[in-house]
């Protein structure tokens, strides 16, 4: 599966590198790329909206792209809050300092 959206966003790198500069896709673009990734990663899919949010510039079947049933591999209670991951930095000045996650 990683090596399915590795190779899309590889795909979408080289198809719209002039747009990746700028940060921005186009609609076409956009549609384009979510077509590409619904068909490469089934767990991706296409969002309608509701009616009154639509985007004109956007298909009315094509306004979104929402993943669903992705696994994790770890349960929700091995990933909550553990303080043990943090770090405390650059107290020197003794105001608390800055805490690393």
């Amino acid at each position: 599966m990683i090596h399915h959206i590795l190779l899309f966003f590889e795909d979408v790198f080289f198809l719209f590198s002039h747009s990746l500069s700028k940060g921005v896709l186009t609609p076409d673009e956009f549609v384009f790329a979510g077509d590409h990734l619904v068909s490469t990663c089934p767990t991706w899919k296409w969002g309608s909206g509701e009616s009154d949010k639509l985007k004109p510039y956007l298909p009315k079947d094509k306004q979104f792209l929402i993943t669903k049933s992705v696994p994790c591999h770890r349960r929700c209670k091995d990933i909550e809050y553990n303080n043990a991951f943090e770090k405390l930095v650059d107290d020197e000045d003794g105001d608390g300092g800055k805490q690393l996650t």
